[in-house]
């Protein structure tokens, strides 16, 4: 059973990831040069908590500009969630405060990489008025990001962002080391074996005492 959180409440606790969403649909806007009319980083609406406002552009330009926080998320996700995913792949088990924060960060950034509906509006409706070779892949993309929208309510996004913070760790440390268990060694001491008593030879019968029968 999974239990719905409203939306505002979810991007409450994760508007950094918010902010870094919007970040980066408008830094490719400006790269690409691409006009921008308004900005919005971070807003407590039911419809969306942030957008970016530009310019219609080409099919090239309106995909790269919708799967921005894919990429840039994504990086970010992994840079501020690895001061504290290191520690954990080396055993360490004094965290520090800030490194909590960081990962809190990080996690809110890579909970919020996926593009979502309303960003890719415009990359469908480009995609569904030219219909070329290059529309029906792009077109095919954007169906794929319709169905991880969707499996968001199942927290998808949750994984997504547990997974790619242990991309670095895992590439620096290699595989989660498993936890060694010590071994107690234990020295058994052995008694030796004790030599066997020889016999003595018997004593001649003279030398015997006499026997007392009654």
């Amino acid at each position: 059973m999974f239990i719905m959180i409203p939306g505002e409440v979810v991007a409450v606790f994760t508007f950094p990831g918010v902010v870094m969403h919007e970040v980066a649909h408008r830094l490719v806007c400006d790269l690409l040069n691409v006009p921008v009319y308004d900005v919005k980083y971070f807003i407590i609406h039911k419809d969306a908590a942030g957008y970016v406002y530009h310019a219609r552009t080409s099919l090239g330009k309106n995909f790269l500009i919708a799967i921005a926080p894919l990429f840039v998320n994504t990086i970010f996700c992994m840079l501020f969630t690895f001061p504290l995913a290191a520690k954990n792949f080396i055993h360490y088990v004094n965290i520090a405060p800030w490194e909590m924060v960081s990962a809190w960060i990080g996690f809110s950034i890579g909970y919020n990489a996926f593009p979502s509906n309303q960003d890719l509006r415009g990359v469908y409706e480009c995609a569904h008025e030219q219909k070329s070779y290059m529309s029906a892949n792009i077109y095919a993309v954007y169906l794929i990001f319709k169905a991880l929208n969707f499996l968001r309510r199942f927290y998808i996004s949750i994984v997504y962002a547990f997974l790619i913070s242990l991309i670095l760790p895992c590439y620096f440390f290699g595989p989660i080391p498993e936890k060694k268990v010590p071994v107690v060694s234990q020295t058994v001491s052995v008694a030796p074996a004790s030599t066997p008593r020889k016999k003595s030879a018997p004593l001649p019968r003279e030398l015997l005492p006499p026997l007392r029968h009654s």
